[in-house]
């Protein structure tokens, strides 16, 4: 019974809020958890936990529940045409709407280090400062 009742401890939530959304009514936002990783990408094959929310209002906000304690950072993608993939043009730029965790921003060579976008779980709920979604 202790040992169930620790885990139970160290685990929380997390609260995503994505702010600034357009294309109402249109695709669907992807809010993607990740785990330690070199550059946070919107590859959602190497994600933890994906949501798949209705774009219906220009502020969301979603939970994910039950996380052991730790760092992990976010990437959303507003998948106008519902592929679950980032969809870019013929030199590789973003032509879908997205963001990343602490709001950081990516380079020439992919999206935004770790350490730009981690954030620490531990507490039982975190609220995330707003995720402000960039208009590509």
């Amino acid at each position: 019974m202790a040992l169930s009742s620790t885990a139970q401890a160290d685990t929380g939530d997390i609260v995503v809020t994505v702010e600034n959304l357009r294309n109402l009514n249109q695709g669907e936002l992807q809010i993607a958890l990740f785990e330690k990783m070199d550059r946070v990408e919107m590859d959602f094959t190497k994600a933890l936990r994906v949501q798949s929310v209705r774009v219906t209002s220009a502020k969301l906000s979603v939970t994910f529940s039950a996380l052991p304690y730790g760092d992990y950072a976010i990437g959303v993608l507003h998948d106008l045409n519902k592929d679950k993939k980032m969809e870019t043009n013929w030199i590789g730029m973003p032509k879908e709407d997205l963001a990343v965790s602490n709001n950081a921003k990516g380079g020439p060579m992919g999206g935004p280090k770790w350490d730009k976008a981690k954030f620490t779980l531990n507490t039982k709920k975190l609220i995330l400062a707003p995720i402000v979604i960039s208009h590509m």
